[in-house]
C-alpha cells in the first residue's frame, strides 16, 4: 500500500491525478495561486510541445521513446535537486 501519489481515504487507497497533485502543490500559495497555476500550465504545455518533435528525430521506435522518457525524468530530477527547499 502506498507509493508515489497514493492517498488513503476511508481505508481505500486511491491514486492522486495530475490535477489533484497540482492543487496540493498550490495549497500553500494562496496569495499567488493564480500566477503559480499559470506557470505550471505554461511549463506543461511547453514540455508537451518540445518533447514529441525531439523524440522523433532519431526515428520512431521504442528506443527513441525510452530515451525521451529518460531525458525528461533526468531533467525533472535535476530541477527537483536544484529547487530551493520548502519553508
Amino acid at each position: 500500500m502506498g507509493g508515489a501519489g497514493a492517498a488513503v481515504r476511508g481505508g481505500v487507497e486511491r491514486r492522486a491525478g495530475v490535477a489533484e497533485r497540482t492543487a496540493l502543490a498550490l495549497a500553500d500559495h494562496g496569495a499567488v495561486a493564480g500566477t503559480a497555476a499559470a506557470l505550471v500550465g505554461v511549463c506543461q504545455f511547453t514540455v508537451g510541445a518540445i518533447v514529441p518533435p525531439l523524440a522523433s528525430v532519431g526515428g520512431v521506435s521504442a528506443l527513441t521513446m525510452a530515451v525521451a522518457i529518460l531525458v525528461v525524468a533526468l531533467t525533472a530530477g535535476v530541477v527537483l535537486v536544484l529547487s530551493p527547499p520548502r519553508r
